[in-house]
């Protein structure tokens, strides 16, 4: 059996989130101030545009298997 390389092990630790600018990864708190900063106003970023866009986003997931799999037997529950 092959195992698996870093990279891939690497990849499935960080929970796949990753904004990268240059070698930077921007939602990865850091251990300065200023590096706490970034995260911060990045984070911050995100859950704004998550809120202003949110039809947006909706639309780009919705398909009529999502919206069966959400919305049938399978958790999370259908009042969420």
């Amino acid at each position: 059996m092959k195992s698996p390389s870093p990279a891939s092990t690497a990849a499935a630790s960080n929970n796949n989130w990753s904004i990268k600018a240059g070698d930077i990864n921007v939602l990865e708190p850091g251990v300065t101030d200023s590096e706490q900063l970034r995260f911060l106003v990045f984070l911050t970023a995100m859950i704004e545009a998550a809120d202003e866009y949110q039809g947006l986003l909706r639309a780009s997931v919705a398909s009529a298997g999502n919206d069966m799999r959400l919305g049938a037997d399978e958790a999370p529950p259908a009042i969420i």
